[in-house]
C-alpha cells in the first residue's frame, strides 16, 4: 500500500485520476488501451437469449468511448478494467452469451462476480447481477441500464455503476479502488480482491496514453500520504513462484506479533 514504491513513469498511473475528459479521451487513444486484444479495431457483435446473432456497425472502442460519456468516465479507464477483468479473447465466459442460463446477457467489468465454490460461481454471479441486479429495486436497475443484455448496455451501465458507486464516491483512482481509505466507513468498499490489480492496471494505462502520444498532456494525480509514515518506503515483498509449495500451505507475512492459525475453525 506504500504509494511511494510506484512514484516511476508507468506505475503513477494507479493514481490517475479516473474522471472523464474531452481534453484527453478520444477514440486512438481507447484502441491503443485495446491493442493485443480481440476487441482491437473489432465490431461489435453478440448474442440475444433466443441465440439470434446481432451485428453492430459500431466498434467496442465506440461503445467505451460513448460509455465513458454517459458515465463520466475515463474511456481510458474502462478499456483498460476490461482488459484487466475479461481481456483479452471475446470468448471469455462473461461477455460470450453463452453460459447456460444466462443467455444473452454480459458483464464486462465482472460487476457483482463474487467468488464461489460452484463451478463457474463467479461468473454466474456476475451474469446473475447482469440479469435482474442481485434483487436490486426498479430504480436502481433503470439507472444501471440493466439487464445487460446487449454489449452496449453492459459497457455503459458497468460504466454507470463504476462512476457511481466509486468515482464519483471519492475513489477516483484504480488504487483507491482497492483500497478503501476515503470517506467516512473506510476499508470495506473495495472494487477488487486482486492486491495486484492496481499495479497491472497502470502499465495497461500508461502504454495507451504513451501509444497514443499522450504522455505530454497535463494529468491529474491523486497521491495519498498517510500518517505516521516510516522514513524509508516499504518495500513490497520479493517472493519467487519456487519458493511456494505445491499444497499452498507455506504463508509469508512482513509483519511482526501476527497469530496465524493452523487451520479452519469457527469464529468465537
Amino acid at each position: 500500500m506504500d504509494p511511494r514504491n510506484f512514484l516511476n513513469e508507468v506505475r503513477i498511473f494507479q493514481f490517475e485520476a479516473l474522471s472523464f475528459s474531452e481534453h484527453t479521451n478520444n477514440i486512438d487513444g481507447v484502441e491503443k488501451i485495446l491493442y493485443g486484444t480481440e476487441f482491437y479495431n473489432t465490431k461489435v457483435s453478440y448474442l440475444t437469449s433466443s441465440g439470434q446473432t446481432i451485428n453492430m456497425s459500431e466498434k467496442y472502442s465506440d461503445l467505451i468511448l460513448r460509455g465513458g460519456g454517459t458515465s463520466k468516465v475515463s474511456p481510458y479507464h474502462l478499456a483498460s478494467r476490461i482488459k484487466q477483468e475479461v481481456g483479452p479473447f471475446l470468448s471469455h465466459n462473461s461477455i460470450s452469451g453463452r453460459v447456460s442460463g444466462f443467455e444473452g446477457l454480459y458483464n464486462f467489468y465482472n460487476i457483482g462476480a463474487t467468488s464461489s465454490q460452484e463451478p463457474m460461481g463467479a461468473i454466474k454471479n456476475g451474469l446473475q447481477y447482469a440479469k435482474d441486479g442481485k434483487g436490486a429495486s426498479e430504480t436502481t436497475k433503470a439507472k444501471f441500464l440493466i439487464p445487460w443484455n446487449t454489449k452496449e448496455r453492459a459497457i455503459t451501465g458497468g460504466a454507470i455503476f463504476i462512476g457511481d458507486s466509486y468515482i464519483n464516491q471519492g475513489q477516483d483512482t484504480v488504487y483507491l479502488q482497492k483500497f478503501d481509505v476515503t470517506g467516512e466507513s473506510l476499508f470495506w468498499h473495495q472494487y477488487m480482491t486482486n492486491v495486484l490489480a492496481p499495479y497491472s492496471e497502470s502499465k495497461s494505462i500508461y502504454t495507451g496514453y504513451k501509444n497514443s502520444n499522450l504522455l505530454d498532456i497535463p494529468m491529474n494525480f491523486i497521491i495519498p500520504i498517510y500518517n505516521n509514515m516510516p522514513d524509508i518506503p516499504t518495500q513490497s515483498p520479493s517472493i519467487e513462484p519456487s519458493n511456494f509449495t505445491d499444497d499452498n500451505k507455506k504463508v509469508y507475512c512482513m509483519a511482526t506479533n501476527v497469530n496465524i492459525r493452523t487451520g479452519p475453525r469457527d469464529f468465537l
